[in-house]
C-alpha cells in the first residue's frame, strides 16, 4: 500500500467511531477520543480494512459495510 494513512483522536459524538477522509496524499483516519484506548485501536482497525479494501471507490454503502464486519 502506497498511500500515507494519518491518525488523529477527535471528540466525535457517542456512536461514531471513527471517520475516514481521503485526500490527495493518502488517508485521515479520526478515532473517537471518547472511547478507550481497545475500542479506538479496532476503530482504526475498522477504516484500515475500509482503506485496503479501497472501498472509497466504490458507491454501495450498505454492501461496503456489510462486507468489512464479515470480514473482521
Amino acid at each position: 500500500m502506497t498511500d500515507d494513512i494519518y491518525v488523529y483522536p477527535a471528540d466525535l459524538p457517542i456512536g461514531v467511531k471513527e471517520i475516514v477522509a481521503p485526500g490527495v496524499d493518502g488517508y485521515t483516519v479520526y478515532v473517537n477520543a471518547r472511547y478507550t484506548r481497545e475500542t479506538q485501536t479496532g476503530s482504526y482497525l475498522h477504516a484500515v480494512g475500509h482503506i485496503e479494501g479501497e472501498d472509497f471507490e466504490k458507491e454501495d454503502v450498505q454492501r461496503i459495510e456489510t462486507d468489512a464486519h464479515r470480514s473482521a
